[in-house]
């Protein structure tokens, strides 16, 4: 939930402030919203240890750690603090893979 939201209140902040990054990259703030919006419908499935739950918030962590490592080197250095979160969800996640798949 906290991806999620981060995700959707950094779209929102860059939609409403940063006109230059607007103009440079729209597609940022797009790939961000949708992150958060899929962060968001993955979180009751995970929370319920949905399967689809599982494998979706895998496949949302992996894509937003390729977009920040993308960003760090076209956009700015700080995108590395948007690594953590989905880093350490990962490493909490693959290895209670079986708690997940077993489940239907």
């Amino acid at each position: 939930m906290f991806l999620a939201a981060l995700g959707i209140l950094q779209s929102l902040i860059r939609l409403l402030g940063l006109r230059q990054l607007l103009v440079s990259y729209p597609y940022v703030n797009y790939f961000s919203m949708v992150l958060g919006i899929a962060g968001l419908i993955a979180l009751p499935a995970l929370l319920l240890f949905s399967k689809w739950g599982y494998w979706c918030t895998l496949v949302v962590s992996a894509a937003t750690i390729i977009f920040d490592f993308w960003a760090i080197f076209a956009i700015f250095w700080t995108a590395l603090a948007g690594v953590l979160v989905p880093a350490l969800l990962l490493l909490y996640l693959v290895p209670k893979q079986s708690q997940f798949v077993a489940r239907r």
